[in-house]
């Protein structure tokens, strides 16, 4: 009994052995695949650092590209972001009733284009740039010194230059009465 005993003791130490073996490997294992996450964790932040960058010099081309409409500006995080430039529109009114329709609808599309990115102020310290002659007089007549947002600005400029509907509504009966079809006039009471 007694060489039993020493044989399960040997094999006791021997299991106690190869379980020790077993786990210090196991141990490895996991330490070398910790080490294999880190590098592929490190290898995307950099692909992504890379892609991020990319992105952002693809955005400055192409701001490039579109001209002076467009800067660019860097968050705290370093993202890029594509802003219109804060410039006053291109084309100016001096009050001519022909030029109203087409700068009013360029006007619009420049607001939109900047609203994000400037308060009312702002954009009307830059709309006053493009607004000349009578126009200018207007505005200055009509809106309070230190109180020239857009909103107000505009406002004021259609109610000066805008049709009002009633007129509108009579030239177009007017226009209708000079139409003619063949040699005979159109006839209307």
């Amino acid at each position: 009994m007694e060489k039993e005993l020493t044989k399960i003791k040997k094999e006791l130490a021997v299991f106690k052995a190869k379980e020790t073996k077993a786990a210090k490997e196991a141990e490895k294992s996991a330490v070398k695949e910790q080490a294999r996450l880190a590098k592929e964790h490190a290898k995307a932040e950099a692909a992504a650092e890379k892609a991020a960058k990319a992105d952002a010099e693809a955005a400055a081309e192409k701001a490039a590209k579109v001209g002076a409409d467009v800067e660019s500006s860097s968050d705290e995080d370093g993202a890029r972001a594509v802003v219109p430039k804060m410039d006053a529109p291109k084309q100016s009114f001096d009050g001519d009733a022909g030029e109203w329709k087409g700068w009013l609808r360029t006007i619009k599309l420049w607001h939109n284009a900047r609203k994000k990115y400037a308060s009312g102020k702002t954009l009307g310290a830059l709309l006053m740039e493009s607004v000349q002659g009578d126009a200018r007089t207007t505005v200055y007549s009509h809106v309070a010194e230190g109180k020239e947002k857009y909103s107000a600005i505009m406002a004021c400029l259609v109610d000066e230059y805008d049709l009002d509907p009633v007129l509108r509504v009579t030239d177009a009966i007017a226009a209708l009465r000079e139409c003619k079809r063949g040699a005979a006039a159109l006839a209307l009471a």
